[in-house]
């Protein structure tokens, strides 16, 4: 009985594989088939179509059938060059109809195609999958038509076409995608399309070069679309297109470079780890998310280059946005949200040289430094009469108006200003920044205030109109003083007029032509505090604004330097936040915001110097009494052993 079970199981084995032998033939044209027509009619599931080198002038149709056409080597550049499927402009290159399961192309280069593929589904529930890789598509009309499939595109070279790939309403429940292609010097890169609602496709879009396409790079209307590590460059019009009125769609567009585009990066939900560079009209427009891009030198003087215009409750943060060129804000427009924890250097508009907010939210721990306006708002521009826009923890240096507002113009209903540092800013009036509305009030506190300047008239701060602006805990140089204009302005408690002591206060450098402001340039510090600073622990723990409709728990987690906000730094055994952008660390001798053993390498190497001598020893003097000795060293011990 067990040898007359091991026989059936022999047999069945044996049957098994006979049967996937039977299943698994290959069909060589021209040897055994004079055509890939007749190779493709007579292949049965599962077969692959092996063609040799030459040109077939054919317009081969694969209707329903899982097959493998492909090259003898679709490895080899030069076999994939030699075996040509010529369409005659008589029609597609290769048809893929109707198939309910996956067929294959590879290898070939296809010309002359009207279009070069062509995958057609209906009705709906006979979706074709074919895989298209490793070909050269040229010549064609388009290079590939897509309507109602879902192909996967990988690693052709896409070229020379009067269009590109062209998908329009692919199924829901499959997955588009296309990966590894080089797309170049067509008229069109990638478009895809859906007119079908709720839109449920899934797309993928990754690593491909699409370069020099005529009428755009990527453009996309779909459901579920993923958009990354493609090269996007020289396309005459926009880079990376998203978009629809389908509130369900998503596009997440991470990790691109676009560069010399007409556009960068256009209507992603989320973008993100994204370098757009070096496009004519901006940069990224009409996102709800832009996290860790690096957004630098785009924009004709027309849009941001973050442009948010209108999408509410935006979220921009951490990004670098330098040397960009707008109107209605050179680095960031934005209606209403949070622009957090960004670089924003170097930017240029009409009006909002680095921000500009047109209805209200959270300004944040940002580095606002060098941008410049026309008119009004150098660094930042708050037209807003209705919210209230908290501005807090920044840095906002060296930036100039032509205008009001160097560091900053705020027209609000009411705001925080708090723990900022607004140094050496320049305008023709209100050099620091100058309020003005209707509001309720202004706070300002916790920040430091010093090196601004009016070039035409006024103080460096200036409060107009009927604004109430209630000043507390701040250190400003030229105290009450460095405060005009006609508005209400309370001078509360614990203000100061002191040397801030900056690691570094940076400078203007007149280049020589003291009389021609137009030329100077600033010299940017480090705006970290030195030991002993009147800065430490002098703050409020308490920013909330008491006229404010709203009410705001506004101190950040950590300063500029990822330092924690409210330290004891004066060691008296009371945490208080520091006056301006950074809070002072004790023992922190190299100021990288960690207490370590390098800052004790660093003190024991300064030993008996003269705190004055260079940057190393200021940092050294840990405990501000003017000398490096022991005590700092035992002081920086003490802070490292209990973290």
């Amino acid at each position: 009985m067990p040898t007359q079970m091991n026989t059936l199981r022999l047999l069945a084995v044996s049957f098994i594989l006979i049967s996937s032998a039977t299943f698994a033939s290959e069909l060589h044209v021209p040897a055994s088939y004079p055509t890939i027509q007749s190779a493709i009619n007579a292949a049965s599931e599962g077969d692959t179509v092996i063609v040799a080198p030459g040109s077939y002038v054919e317009n081969v149709v694969i209707d329903g059938k899982n097959v493998t056409l492909r090259s003898t080597d679709p490895s080899d550049a030069a076999v994939v060059a030699a075996t040509v499927i010529d369409g005659n402009q008589a029609g597609p290159c290769v048809s893929f109809l109707n198939a309910l399961s996956s067929a294959c192309i590879t290898g070939f280069t296809l010309t002359n195609g009207d279009p070069g593929v062509n995958c057609y589904s209906y009705p709906e529930w006979q979706v074709s999958t074919p895989r298209i890789m490793g070909n050269v598509i040229t010549n064609c009309t388009k290079a590939l038509r897509s309507v109602g499939s879902a192909p996967e595109i990988i690693r052709n070279t896409i070229e020379g076409n009067s269009r590109g790939l062209g998908l329009t309403n692919p199924p829901s429940e499959h997955t588009v995608l296309v990966e590894g292609n080089t797309i170049a010097g067509n008229g069109s890169g990638i478009e895809l399309h859906s007119y079908f609602y709720p839109r449920q496709t899934r797309v993928v879009i990754a690593d491909n070069n699409v370069i020099c396409n005529e009428n755009g790079g990527i453009v996309v209307e779909a459901g579920i679309c993923s958009i990354s590590n493609n090269l996007v460059a020289d396309c005459p019009k926009a880079g990376i297109s998203c978009g629809g009125n389908n509130p369900d769609d998503f596009y997440s567009v991470t990790g691109n470079t676009i560069t010399r585009c007409a556009g960068g990066i256009g209507g992603a939900t989320v973008a993100s780890g994204n370098t757009v560079c070096d496009n004519v009209r901006g940069g990224i427009a009409g996102c709800e998310v832009a996290i860790g891009n690096t957004v630098t030198n785009n924009g004709d003087g027309t849009g941001a280059a973050v442009h948010a215009w209108g999408v509410d409750d935006v979220l921009i943060q951490d990004n670098i946005i330098a040397f960009n060129r707008g109107k209605n804000g050179g680095g960031i427009y934005l209606d209403s949200g949070a622009v957090l924890g960004n670089t924003i250097i170097g930017n240029e508009a009409a009006t909002g040289g680095g921000i500009y907010c047109d209805w209200g939210g959270l300004i944040s721990n940002n580095i606002i430094r060098s941008n410049s306006a026309a008119g009004d708002g150098g660094g930042i521009y708050l037209s807003s009469i209705m919210w209230n826009t908290t501005v807090i923890g920044n840095m906002i240096v060296a930036n100039i108006a032509g205008g009001k507002g160097g560091g900053a113009l705020l027209f609000e209903d009411d705001g925080i200003l708090a723990s900022n540092t607004i140094v050496g800013n320049r305008a023709a009036t209100g050099g620091a920044f100058l309020v003005a509305g209707i509001s309720q009030g202004y706070l300002l506190n916790n920040s430091v205030i010093s090196l601004n300047s009016s070039t035409t008239s006024g103080s460096p701060i200036e409060c107009w109109d009927n604004e109430r602006l209630r000043v507390s805990r701040c250190l400003i140089e030229g105290g009450q003083a460095a405060i005009g204009g006609h508005g209400d302005c309370i001078w509360g408690p614990g203000n100061i007029d002191a040397d801030p002591l900056f690691v570094d206060p940076g400078c203007w450098d007149d280049a020589g032509t003291p009389y021609v402001p137009g030329d100077d340039v600033f010299i940017p510090g480090d705006y970290r505090l030195l030991p002993g600073s009147p800065c430490i622990d002098a703050g409020t723990n308490d920013v909330d604004n008491p006229w404010s409709r709203w009410e705001f728990e506004t101190l950040p987690e950590t300063d500029l330097a990822g330092v924690k906000r409210i330290i004891d730094g004066n060691l008296d055994g009371a945490a208080t936040v520091d006056i301006g952008a950074y809070e002072y660390l004790p023992g922190d001798a190299n100021g990288d915001g960690r207490v370590n053993l390098l800052d004790l390498l660093r003190i024991r190497n300064s030993l008996g110097l003269d705190p004055s001598s260079s940057p190393d020893a200021r940092g050294a003097d840990v405990n501000g009494d003017g000398r490096i000795n022991l005590l700092d060293l035992l002081l920086a011990r003490r802070q490292f052993q209990s973290r």
